[in-house]
């Protein structure tokens, strides 16, 4: 392994953090999805079928969303096995470069490029998961059902899971955020 292939998989790194850059601003237009449906909710009162009417492009809108969720978490998969696919074990010096933090032992090493790749994409697509099975169960079936009855509260809930990611571990994304910064306020005073 040599140093092209840790400045490739750097970029891939780079590549892997737009993507959930992406993924974050798909989520914020879920939410705001979600809000014009729990508005539309607690306002037409008076017609299911005006309410059914409303709410067909926002819930598709959100369905949209969360297909195109799932097509970048499958490039995130990608990104990181195309990254795992450059490492070669052929000399030891290969794990040795593989694992090198720079000579202060605080640069962020090429394993730990690819570490913080697998923490990211497994809380992201458990959050993805957590998504849409809110949406599915709490808003598409009670959309398909006879009664077409919505529960304002259980919107509102859905819209605050939405925005909180409870399944993300803030403190493995805090570490993941940390090397980064400080490997970024290396670079700057090179």
């Amino acid at each position: 392994m040599d140093k092209e292939i840790s400045i490739t998989i750097q970029k891939k790194y780079n590549d892997f953090q737009d993507l959930i850059g992406e993924i974050d601003y798909l989520n914020e237009e879920c939410c705001e999805k979600l809000e014009t449906i729990s508005n539309f909710i607690s306002t037409i009162v008076d017609s299911k079928e005006k309410l059914k009417i409303k709410l067909k492009e926002p819930m598709y809108q959100i369905k949209n969303y969360l297909d195109n969720i799932e097509i970048k978490i499958e490039k995130m998969y990608s990104v990181i096995h195309e990254s795992k696919s450059l490492i070669s074990f052929n000399k030891l010096n290969d794990i040795n470069l593989l694992n090198y933090r720079g000579k202060l032992k605080s640069e962020v090493s090429v394993n730990d490029l690819i570490e913080f790749m697998n923490i990211n994409v497994y809380y992201t697509e458990q959050d993805y998961q957590m998504k849409l099975n809110i949406f599915i169960k709490d808003l598409f079936q009670q959309q398909q059902s006879q009664e077409y009855s919505f529960d304002i509260a259980k919107i509102k809930n859905s819209i605050l899971l939405f925005r909180s990611k409870t399944l993300m571990n803030q403190d493995h994304l805090d570490y993941v955020t940390s090397r980064i910064n400080i490997y970024n306020s290396i670079l700057k005073e090179q």
